[in-house]
């Protein structure tokens, strides 16, 4: 694994990312994808959010979350997206099974993956380039769901 700031100079060059939350995503995974799909829009990255499974609809008020790509309902369609990934971000899970039928997917795409998330022990099938819970600022800005919050935190940590 590499330190979060490795990706900070690559964010200037656009990519086609996937943002993947937990199974089931709640507030705080759901805020956390759309903070971040947004904040990398801002560099001219082609972003898109892939959730293992559906999501409470009362998350439906959050900006961007119509855009969001369910798994179980389009699985062919998330799966070229993958497949075309150039990066893929892990937000707010440390264990792949916590990605339910995305699983086996995640297993096999062949990116870097990127781990944002607050728990301290990533699981071992979890490979990632990136790991990173020391700026728990930086995660819970996004978690709120604020750009300008999550940007801030970015620049006063970089």
């Amino acid at each position: 694994m590499k330190p979060i700031e490795d990706i900070f100079p690559l964010l200037h060059q656009a990519k086609r990312i996937v943002i993947v939350p937990h199974q089931k995503p709640d507030a705080d995974a759901m805020g956390a994808s759309l903070a971040l799909s947004h904040f990398l829009r801002q560099f001219g990255h082609s972003v898109t959010i892939i959730s293992p499974t559906n999501w409470a609809s009362w998350l439906n008020w959050m900006p961007g979350c119509n855009e969001v790509i369910d798994y179980d309902m389009f699985k062919e369609k998330a799966e070229k997206i993958l497949d075309q990934a150039e990066w893929v971000f892990c937000l707010d899970f440390n264990a792949i099974y916590r990605t339910k039928n995305l699983t086996a997917k995640l297993e096999q795409v062949t990116c870097p993956r990127i781990l944002i998330d607050h728990h301290q022990q990533p699981g071992r099938r979890l490979r990632v380039l990136v790991r990173d819970v020391s700026r728990p600022r930086l995660h819970a800005a996004l978690s709120q769901g604020s750009v300008s919050r999550a940007r801030r935190r970015l620049s006063a940590d970089v």
